[in-house]
């Protein structure tokens, strides 16, 4: 499916956009928009499986994991046996995330004591840790919990430990290179089964060897779809979805126009979603091809209506916040290694030293994610009212009211201002897996 960007017609415009209002100021790599495809040819099959393992376990510290369908038996192969490994260390990820969220909020508070004590964030990041009690205490029984399940786990454990070595010596050995690991990410954001955090690893587990998902789920699933009397119904409702699905999938401030990808993912889910009544009916595939191409069409023409007015490109705004999102989601990769480390071996200074300029990173990271999140939202704003100028809104609300990025970005303004600029890592998490 091939649509136009919109707010990427007018290259005056948004050369003036680039020199006025860039806030996020990472340079720029192309590589960030060509994720559609990860490929290894001419490799044996022990090293292909142990690059699939090194670019599916990106995510693996995370304590709800994002994870995409495999598209290979091998690719299966090696995310289940990531899985299986990760599911035994569950628990442990759940401590480790505390502690790290602990370590991060002391270090920010710390720094902000000493450079702006009048900072209002101050206050809060202290009645937080407050909450916590003793610190010392809290932090010394979260790191006796976490040296029980390594010791209960320890095969599991060392696995993700030869696993981290082996991400070096394929790196070295340009096995894997960190172009890679970045177009494998964006490939797992893309086709995340488990975007809202609801399935635990055990279940995920299932759906990967099944394709399938878990019963309760597929209950709720099932209990949610309208009521289908007839073929007509039916129809009616798979134009509606797919309708729904496309404007929730399809960015259209995106600079890359090809959204086949988007497109065909929603027909297979609709196909899975309906097969019950699609073969109950016996709807010629044929119809259903129609029905997909009228409503492109449609969502085609509202483009087409407002490619003419000048508006923000957000499109290009939101690549470069990706680039950030990317070294946030390298440094919590990092600090949870480093906190794993440092579990093990308390004495190790280094590793200390290490995780203190990886927490500096980050805090200086979700402050400058934030920013642009601050802009984006603006710039959406003032193109929203562009479009009500031009008598165009109805054609932008059609294409952007379900957009997912805006939706977040709103959201994640929405807390930051009840939370004085501060960003709880449940929401971190969403945002850096979607």
């Amino acid at each position: 499916m091939q649509i136009n960007a919109i707010g990427f017609n007018s290259e005056l415009f948004i050369n003036r956009v680039r020199q006025n209002n860039s806030v996020v100021s990472v340079p720029y790599s192309k590589s960030v928009n060509n994720v559609d495809t990860v490929s290894f040819t001419g490799i044996k099959p022990e090293v292909l499986k142990n690059q699939f393992k090194i670019l599916l376990s990106q995510d693996i510290w995370s304590y709800r994991l994002a994870v995409k369908m495999p598209e290979s038996e091998i690719e299966k192969e090696a995310l289940l046996e990531l899985l299986e490994h990760r599911a035994q260390l569950d628990r442990f990820a759940r401590l480790q995330d505390e502690k790290g969220e602990i370590a991060i909020k002391l270090a920010h508070a710390e720094r902000l004591a000493e450079t702006d004590p009048q900072n209002p964030d101050l206050k809060v990041i202290l009645k937080w840790l407050d909450n916590k009690g003793n610190l010392d205490t809290t932090v010394n029984t979260l790191n006796r919990q976490m040296e029980q399940e390594i010791k209960r786990n320890r095969p599991a454990f060392e696995y993700f430990e030869n696993l981290r070595k082996l991400e070096d010596e394929y790196l070295a050995k340009k096995l894997v290179k960190e172009q890679q690991l970045e177009k494998y990410w964006h490939k797992i954001k893309k086709g995340n089964i488990n975007a809202d955090g609801r399935y635990s690893t055990r279940e995920l587990i299932e759906i990967i060897k099944t394709g399938k998902l878990p019963k309760a789920a597929a209950e709720v699933v099932e209990s949610a779809m309208p009521k289908i009397t007839s073929r007509k119904d039916l129809l009616a409702v798979v134009r509606s979805e797919y309708r729904r699905l496309l404007r929730e999938e399809i960015n259209v401030y995106a600079t890359n126009n090809n959204h086949t990808p988007f497109a065909k993912l929603a027909q297979k889910r609709l196909q899975e979603m309906y097969d019950a009544p699609l073969k109950k009916f016996n709807v010629d595939p044929k119809r259903l091809d129609d029905i997909y191409k009228y409503v492109e069409r449609e969502f085609n023409t509202q483009i087409d209506n407002i490619l003419d007015i000048d508006i923000y490109p957000l499109g290009e705004h939101w690549a470069q916040m990706s680039i950030v999102e990317s070294k946030l989601r390298t440094l919590r990769r990092d600090i949870s290694q480093l906190n794993s480390r440092i579990t093990q071996f308390p004495e190790d200074s280094k590793a200390q030293a290490d995780l203190t300029q990886k927490l500096s990173e980050l805090d200086v990271a979700k402050k400058l994610w934030i920013a642009g999140m601050k802009k984006s939202v603006a710039y959406e704003a003032k193109n929203r009212e562009m479009m009500i100028a031009a008598d165009r809104v109805r054609q932008y609300d059609y294409l952007t009211g379900e957009n997912k990025i805006i939706k977040l970005h709103k959201e994640a303004l929405e807390v930051c201002e009840k939370n004085d600029d501060i960003i709880p890592e449940e929401l971190w998490g969403r945002i850096l897996s979607f």
